[in-house]
């Protein structure tokens, strides 16, 4: 119980509030997505109040809005990642869906263009499997599966629509 503990104050501050950012916005989009319509959720993960497009929250759109990350930027994608990852593994109430809106906020936030992308697979004769994953200038990074290639694509999502 405590070696977790140990190991969070050992991280920088910068990591140690990134992580705990993680950890809050994870709980809040958990219980968002239980009392509010995905629309207001995804307006919420966009990033933008103005209705501009960078960091639009989407699910399989074009990727326009998606292009190479800025080196400046690369540590702290990597921070994102690592925390979500983070989160993922020690928080079993953490869905695909949660990490991938908690990445798509992150990621707005710190100018990161990224886009959400929502898949589903049919498994049996009246059942769906949906999945949820993140990517950043074309490359998948958060909620990479064995078997992405099986899930269809929804059409796009906007933010309020």
């Amino acid at each position: 119980m405590f070696r977790p503990l140990q190991t969070f104050f050992t991280l920088s501050r910068q990591r140690q509030k990134l992580l705990c950012c993680a950890v809050l916005l994870a709980l809040v989009v958990r219980v968002g997505l239980a009392l509010l319509p995905l629309g207001q959720l995804l307006r919420f993960v966009g990033g933008k109040d103005d209705g501009g497009e960078a960091g639009e929250a989407r699910a399989d759109g074009p990727a326009a809005a998606e292009g190479p990350v800025d080196p400046d930027r690369r540590s702290v994608q990597d921070d994102i990642i690592w925390a979500v990852q983070l989160v993922d593994r020690r928080f079993s109430w953490a869905t695909c869906l949660v990490n991938g809106l908690v990445a798509q906020y992150l990621f707005s936030r710190n100018g990161i263009p990224s886009q959400l992308h929502i898949g589903v697979k049919k498994e049996g004769p009246d059942r769906l499997q949906a999945h949820a994953w993140v990517t950043v200038g074309g490359t998948i990074v958060i909620g990479r599966i064995a078997d992405l290639a099986t899930y269809r694509p929804l059409p796009q999502l906007r933010a309020g629509g």
